[in-house]
């Protein structure tokens, strides 16, 4: 009887999880469209919505107190199964180890956007 309880503790635990992690997807999702100023809010399972905003990454350039600048703020490198974003203050990396590259991508440039919004001498 132990048995069954312990199973369905799990259930409950792992419904919890899944609930939590969809709502965690949809707060990085809106994060994301509000970056890129879009409507889309699936990112973390389109290519094509995700590379939106890695293109706006690319584009971005560092300004003092909302000046242009020819200064590049962010390099990314994509590879396999991993992602890097690379500032002059931080490098982003995926969260978790051993993920797909979709999954890379998204977690990384997640990171990044939440930084980036932090600082808004560089947006402003």
């Amino acid at each position: 009887m132990s048995t069954g309880k312990i199973n369905v503790e799990l259930k409950v635990t792992d419904n919890l999880n899944g609930a939590v992690n969809a709502v965690i997807i949809g707060q990085n999702n809106v994060l994301l469209a509000c970056f890129a100023k879009t409507l889309i809010f699936d990112f973390h399972k389109d290519w094509n919505h995700l590379m939106m905003v890695v293109e706006k990454i690319e584009r971005l350039r560092s300004g003092v107190l909302g000046m242009e600048s020819e200064e590049i703020l962010a390099y990314i490198t994509i590879t396999e199964n991993y992602c890097e974003v690379q500032t002059i203050e931080c490098i982003f990396e995926p969260e978790e180890e051993n993920c797909s590259k979709i999954e890379a991508v998204y977690s990384t440039v997640v990171q990044f956007v939440k930084w980036y919004n932090s600082k808004p001498v560089l947006h402003e």
